[in-house]
């Protein structure tokens, strides 16, 4: 590469074609080839410095073709932005023209966005109205079943509780009845079982002033004695039998009499029990006769 081949070629080039239509490859190419065909020569002081200016001219090719570039490049830009200015201004100017052109088109859109918005407020109050009323009457709904619902169960617990005083009153009355009838059948025991030995002890009485009064005249004839105690046995032994039956039957009758008693009470108590819960008094008496005659099936009178 020569200092003419600097001036003539590099500075007189077209750096818009140099840079776009591939000239570059050319020129690097045409530099390449220059440097082959110099011969170094280190040897002599003009050698290397031969060789020193061909390192120098492929510098300065590489500053002068940089430069090019980036003064083109420079002027491109300076263009680019004057470009850019008048688009910019361009732009605006045709949007305002566009804005104006479609401004009736852009109101009735505006207008007819506006009706739609309007009518779906609307439409969205409307449901939220509908919403919260039916959230009303479903709080009203429900208010009213719990209501319903307390109402029956404080219903509930008042029978329930009837019903357990009640059946507490019943279970009281015949504890009651039961204790009373037990007293009554321990008594009349006693009194039965005191006057059996009452009777029997007179009877042990008797029979013994009886056997003493046999001994003695037992005593004054053999023979008569002898008859006389066969009497006599005759009409102890009768006289046993009949107080036996006698007290027997005395026995019975008290026994009958307290049943009676014991009977007539119980149907009162139960009589007063069914009429003091609401039934009239003269039907509960004939519901006591019913139930105390076996007509009341799987009802019956503990005595």
């Amino acid at each position: 590469m020569s200092e003419k081949f600097e001036l003539a070629n590099l500075e007189t080039l077209d750096a818009v074609e140099v840079f776009t239509s591939g000239a570059i490859d050319s020129i690097i190419a045409d530099i390449k080839a220059e440097v082959a065909r110099h011969e170094p020569d280190l040897s002599t002081d003009k050698g290397r410095k031969a060789i020193a200016s061909l390192a120098a001219n492929v510098a300065k090719a590489k500053v002068r073709l940089d430069g090019a570039g980036k003064d083109l490049v420079h002027d491109w830009k300076e263009q680019a932005k004057a470009v850019d200015t008048v688009r910019k201004a361009l732009r605006d100017e045709l949007d305002e023209i566009k804005v104006q052109a479609r401004k009736p088109l852009t109101e009735w859109e505006e207008e007819q966005q506006r009706i739609k918005d309007q009518e779906r407020i609307d439409a969205e109050n409307e449901l939220a109205r509908l919403k919260l009323q039916a959230e009303i009457l479903q709080a009203e709904i429900e208010a009213h079943a719990e209501d319903a619902i307390r109402t029956q169960a404080i219903e509930q617990e008042k029978v329930a509780e009837e019903q357990r005083k009640q059946q507490e009153e019943l279970d009281r009355q015949k504890a009651e009845i039961d204790a009373q009838k037990q007293k009554l059948i321990d008594d009349e025991k006693d009194r039965l079982q005191a006057e059996v030995d009452r009777i029997a002890e007179e009877k042990r009485i008797k029979e013994q002033e009886e056997h003493n009064r046999i001994v003695a005249e037992k005593r004054k004839k053999e023979e008569e004695e002898r008859i006389e105690k066969a009497k006599q046995d005759a009409i102890a032994d009768e006289k046993k039998r009949q107080e036996e039956a006698d007290a027997l039957e005395l026995a019975e009758k008290l026994k009958r009499e307290e049943n009676k008693r014991i009977r007539t009470r119980t149907h009162n108590q139960i009589a007063e029990a069914l009429f003091s819960n609401g039934i009239q008094s003269d039907y509960a008496k004939q519901v006591v006769d019913l139930i105390a005659d076996g007509k009341i099936p799987k009802v019956s009178i503990t005595y």
